[in-house]
């Protein structure tokens, strides 16, 4: 999960940043990733970078994953994580990864579709997600 997402210049100086963190991931996980064309880009350990014709584009599927966000969704996929990490390490302490709320989850989306479209309206920016 990226720890930050940072709208950029041309020459990499912050503009603006975001920091969803741990909400981004359960954002990710709601995205039909099969039917994005940036979403599905995004490096979780690597760096990815839009530019401002693709931040319209992003902005809407970061909008649409929000829309799927639910405490269902957010369960299930907290669930699906917990059970990966214990096969890893069976005696795992989750103290301090409660999974987020729904709405946290759907800030994050909004914090980061207004990113995007401030990408789309600067010329010589970029919306760079750093990895871990």
């Amino acid at each position: 999960m990226p720890p930050y997402v940072q709208l950029e210049d041309e020459n990499g100086k912050a503009l603006a940043r975001a920091s969803c963190g741990w909400p981004f991931a359960f954002l990710i996980g709601a995205a039909d990733l099969d039917r994005t064309k940036c979403l599905c880009f995004i490096d979780e350990t690597g760096d990815t970078v839009f530019n401002r014709l693709q931040a319209p584009v992003l902005a809407q599927e970061l909008e649409a994953a929000a829309a799927r966000v639910s405490d269902r969704t957010v369960a299930s996929q907290y669930s699906r994580w917990r059970e990966g990490i214990l096969r890893a390490v069976p005696n795992a302490d989750f103290k301090g990864y409660e999974p987020p709320s729904p709405t946290a989850v759907q800030a994050c989306a909004q914090e980061l579709s207004a990113l995007a479209r401030r990408c789309e309206d600067e010329v010589h920016t970029y919306l760079k997600f750093y990895g871990d």
